[in-house]
């Protein structure tokens, strides 16, 4: 799982409508595309509530202790599950529910396949480039 977060120093926090609106970037990778406009809409307001907290309130007086409590931060999850590209390559088949387990083994071993023949052409590459410039430096040595 991955966890996304924001802090902007060891003493400010984004306030709760802040953290509310970076729900709206949960809703996106769960939602589709659709919801682009809304979540950059968001992360705007995001951006100038933590500015708010870093900068003071719009008399430019700085929040006091009240307030900050006032604005403590509700917890939100924004975790990414560890197999969601599983997920995600799952959902766009007709495959039933009960077949994801079977199709993640599937999924992971193909994933895994995929990255060990990329790295074996590269060595052959590597191994060719070695052997044509052993071949000029024998060749070198001969004339």
């Amino acid at each position: 799982t991955v966890h996304v977060g924001f802090h902007a120093s060891s003493n400010s926090r984004p306030s709760s409508s802040a953290l509310k609106d970076t729900a709206i970037l949960d809703q996106v990778v769960q939602g589709g595309g659709d919801q682009m406009m809304v979540a950059a809409g968001g992360a705007a307001a995001a951006i100038a509530a933590a500015a708010a907290a870093l900068f003071g309130n719009k008399n430019g007086a700085s929040a006091t202790a009240s307030d900050k409590a006032a604005a403590e931060p509700e917890a939100i999850d924004v975790s990414i599950p560890y197999n969601s590209a599983a997920m995600l390559a799952f959902s766009e088949t007709k495959l039933p529910k009960s077949k994801f387990a079977e199709f993640e083994s599937l999924y992971l071993a193909k994933s895994v396949a995929d990255v060990t023949a990329k790295k074996m052409a590269r060595d052959v590459v590597e191994m060719e480039n070695v052997a044509a410039k052993l071949a000029k430096d024998l060749e070198a040595l001969s004339a």
